[in-house]
C-alpha cells in the first residue's frame, strides 16, 4: 500500500468517524435541496441524506462518510466523494510545506483542503490534515484540529 492511499484510507476513517460524532449529538441526516430546478424552476432536486456541512454551496456529509457537493460545471446531479476511491482525482504531485511536502486529497470543506504532509522518503510516514488559508498564508492543522473546527461552526446542520 502506498503512503497516498494509507493516508486516503485515513481520512475515510476520520469523515466516518465525523458522521458517527454528528449522528450521536442528536443530528440527523437531512436532505438539501438544490440547483436551478425543473419546471420552471418550481421543482428543485434534493440531495442524498446526510449531515449539511454547508447550506449554501450545498456540501453534505453523508452517514457513510463520504462528501457530497453541489457544482453545476462537474454533475448537476451532485458529486460524491469517497476518499478511499477518489483521491486519485487529484493526485497531481506534492507542494513544499516548510522541510516538508503537503500532498492533496481531493476533499474540500470549508477553507479545509484535506491531505497529508510527508518526507521524500517514504518510511518516515505521514501526518493527515489540512492546508487552510482564509486569512494570510496556508497553515497546516492536523486532521482532528480541522474536524473539530468544521464542527463547531456554525455551518453545520443549518437549513438552506
Amino acid at each position: 500500500m502506498t503512503i497516498r492511499q494509507a493516508a486516503a484510507d485515513d481520512l475515510a476513517v476520520q469523515l466516518k468517524k465525523v458522521a458517527d460524532e454528528l449522528a450521536g449529538t442528536g443530528l440527523r441526516p437531512t436532505r438539501v435541496t438544490y440547483g436551478r430546478g425543473h419546471a420552471g424552476g418550481l421543482i428543485k432536486p434534493h440531495s442524498p441524506r446526510g449531515f449539511v456541512l454547508d447550506a449554501v454551496a450545498p456540501q453534505l456529509l453523508l452517514p457513510d462518510g463520504r462528501l457530497w457537493y453541489y457544482n453545476l460545471r462537474l454533475r448537476p446531479d451532485g458529486v460524491y466523494f469517497d476518499a478511499r476511491v477518489d483521491h486519485g482525482r487529484s493526485d497531481h504531485g506534492s507542494i513544499p510545506l516548510g522541510d516538508e511536502r503537503f500532498s492533496f486529497l481531493g476533499a474540500v470543506v470549508h477553507s479545509y483542503n484535506f491531505g497529508y504532509k510527508h518526507r521524500d522518503d517514504p518510511h518516515d510516514g505521514f501526518e493527515l490534515g489540512a492546508l487552510i488559508g482564509t486569512n494570510g498564508p496556508a497553515r497546516f492543522v492536523d486532521a482532528a484540529e480541522a474536524f473539530a473546527e468544521i464542527v463547531a461552526s456554525d455551518r453545520v446542520g443549518a437549513k438552506a
